[in-house]
């Protein structure tokens, strides 16, 4: 059975103007949300020569091996200047069974990273590399990290909008 349907000039110009809205709207990408900085407080000081390191506890995903216990690899982040140019892509697991997140070494400097995170989808946070110390960030969800040492000041944490901790503010040398 064939159905042939036949607008006319009026109702397909009609059909377009309520229907291409909705296509523009499902295309848009959403931007993701920006948080404070992480990183150490005095760091514009150190900043200028040598190598830091940076680890992203970004969200998770399961991977099943041959219907296997799944291993729940970090999702992939990028890292950029702050004028949004790409530095590198990190796919942040060595392997399928890899469920630590990399160590990856940096030049010192400012730096944006866009990850998953656990609850609040795509972020983007800015973080400081500062030579020989380690910038961490911590996206994994609800209650993933807990501050080892409370801080001197709520205001050294730096949190996600429902107040989950995800990094300091000022990091400890490694």
């Amino acid at each position: 059975m064939k159905i042939n349907i036949r607008l006319t000039k009026p109702h397909a110009l009609i059909a377009l103007t309520l229907t291409l809205p909705g296509l523009l709207i499902s295309c848009a990408t959403r931007q993701p949300l920006v948080l404070g900085i992480i990183g150490p407080k005095s760091a514009t000081e150190r900043m200028t020569e040598g190598q830091g390191y940076l680890v992203v506890y970004s969200e998770t995903e399961p991977v099943r091996l041959d219907k296997g216990l799944p291993y729940y690899i970090h999702t992939s982040y990028l890292v950029q200047k702050p004028d949004g140019i790409q530095v590198r892509w990190i796919p942040n697991h060595v392997g399928d069974m890899d469920e630590a997140p990399q160590l990856v070494p940096l030049a010192a400097g400012a730096y944006h990273i866009v990850a998953e995170s656990a609850d609040y989808g795509r972020v983007r946070v800015p973080v400081v590399i500062a030579p020989f110390q380690t910038t961490t960030v911590h996206l994994q969800g609800k209650g993933s990290w807990k501050p080892q040492a409370p801080p001197k000041q709520d205001s050294e944490l730096v949190r996600l909008p429902d107040g989950e901790p995800i990094g300091w503010h000022e990091v400890s040398g490694n």
